[in-house]
């Protein structure tokens, strides 16, 4: 089974370049298996509290790279919901330089039980 997560990127470019995504998962009880994903995206993120919504970043330009480079084998878009061609990139300035187009994912459910209980009986006493 998979849940799906929508996504945009915003581009900073004041000052050194910057990135911030956002992503929502379209269920409240979806949030804690997609912050178990961004855990192994090697990007900084944040979930922000009592939302569906995590942002992820800022990011470098090597981070937007490593990001799409996560997020790419998990897209469902097809095509651009603005121009109804090929998807763009999700840093893609093809119809913004502050927004890559909207973006959606789609990720498995994890087990998130955590075998504590074995742990602390092979390591008692």
């Amino acid at each position: 089974m998979n849940f799906t997560v929508l996504g945009t990127l915003r581009h900073r470019f004041w000052g050194d370049y910057s990135a911030v995504v956002a992503l929502g998962a379209t269920r409240m009880e979806d949030v804690p298996h997609l912050v178990e994903h961004l855990k192994s995206s090697g990007v900084p993120y944040e979930h922000i509290e009592g939302t569906h919504n995590c942002r992820v970043g800022p990011l470098t330009s090597e981070q937007v790279e490593l990001f799409e480079a996560w997020v790419e084998p998990r897209r469902t878009d097809g095509t651009c919901r603005r121009c109804k061609r090929a998807r763009h990139s999700i840093a893609g300035l093809e119809h913004s330089i502050d927004y890559g187009p909207a973006f959606d994912i789609e990720l498995p459910y994890l087990d998130l039980a955590t075998p504590l209980l074995p742990f602390l009986e092979a390591t008692d006493g």
